[in-house]
């Protein structure tokens, strides 16, 4: 069983098979033995790839540390960082059940909130991205708490959302759900901006969306909140619509970019070019109405992100008879 001239695929299946028996037993109550079984190695060489079950458990942190790290850095909006959270838990929900296991044991195990994410947050803070009215170990826990929601309290779940916990549409309702109390969080002065809608759109990644919406973005929709239905009376299909937009996974500490994100095109400042990222990070868009779904708008040529706050629709003026 097993096979030492093969290390990096018998390292892979101990590991593996450690995941599901630690999330399973937890640190103390997983057994060597079935965890070998399970891996179909012999059990000698857990101790001869991880010194014993407790370098295993280290194994498996450091393993989830790494994945960690592709999150995003201290650049990335703390929507798309809560996020992330949110879409590994559904892709590992053996490792984040292990991770909230050794928690609740109160045993340091690795993987959990540090100093450095408390140093991250009152960067936000006083970046501005986050209110200093809370204090930032409490939002850390908070967020954490929020984001393992479907992992920690699956039957609550279902019975709220009619939602499976472990299913992609929950994913996604939930990703979207933190991207409007990051919103929230924002720190604000008495200029304050409401989202009276977003975005739904195949687009989910900014590096590979087009950089304007005449440059083939799919069709999308723009769905408003219930408070606002009466602002869409005499909007009709085929409607030119200009759509403001919050580009909330924009970064708003930039005031020079190369035009289209192409190194080769000279540095120029922001307001000279339709970056999203900048200080008010407003996205203008100029889309074609194609259906009308109650408080929902079938929309051409957005090149938004799916989950994009809307901030306002206004017609597209043209001649002056016309107005």
């Amino acid at each position: 069983m097993g096979d030492k001239r093969d290390p990096e695929r018998t390292r892979t299946a101990l590991l593996d098979a450690a995941l599901v028996e630690f999330a399973a037993r937890g640190r103390a109550g997983a057994r060597t033995s079935a965890i070998a079984a399970r891996a179909g190695v012999n059990k000698q060489l857990i101790s001869h790839h991880f010194g014993g079950k407790d370098g295993l458990y280290r194994a498996l942190v450091e393993r989830w540390e790494a994945d960690e790290a592709s999150f995003g850095g201290p650049g990335t909006p703390l929507a798309d960082l809560v996020a992330g959270y949110v879409d590994d838990g559904l892709r590992q929900r053996d490792l984040h059940r292990l991770l909230l296991r050794a928690s609740l044991e109160d045993t340091d195990g690795g993987g959990g909130l540090t100093g450095d994410d408390l140093a991250d947050m009152r960067r936000r803070q006083a970046a501005g991205e986050v209110t200093e009215l809370l204090d930032p170990a409490f939002l850390l826990l908070a967020l954490q708490a929020i984001a393992a929601a479907g992992v920690v309290f699956p039957a609550d779940v279902r019975r709220l959302t009619g939602l499976d916990p472990a299913s992609p549409d929950f994913a996604g309702w939930h990703a979207g759900q933190l991207r409007k109390l990051a919103q929230l969080l924002a720190d604000r002065d008495d200029m304050e901006l409401v989202a009276i809608g977003w975005v739904e759109s195949a687009l989910t990644d900014r590096a590979s969306a087009p950089k304007q919406g005449d440059e083939g973005a799919p069709e999308a929709w723009l769905v408003f909140e219930p408070g606002v239905a009466e602002g869409l009376d005499g909007v009709a299909a085929g409607d030119e619509l200009l759509v403001l937009t919050w580009l909330d996974r924009a970064r708003r500490d930039v005031l020079r970019v190369h035009p289209r994100g192409d190194p080769a095109n000279r540095e120029q400042g922001v307001f000279s070019t339709r970056s999203p990222d900048r200080p008010n990070p407003i996205g203008l868009h100029r889309v074609t109405v194609v259906a009308i779904d109650g408080l929902r708008l079938r929309v051409r040529d957005l090149e938004a992100l799916d989950g994009t706050p809307v901030v306002d629709v206004k017609p597209l003026l043209r001649t002056v008879e016309e107005r």
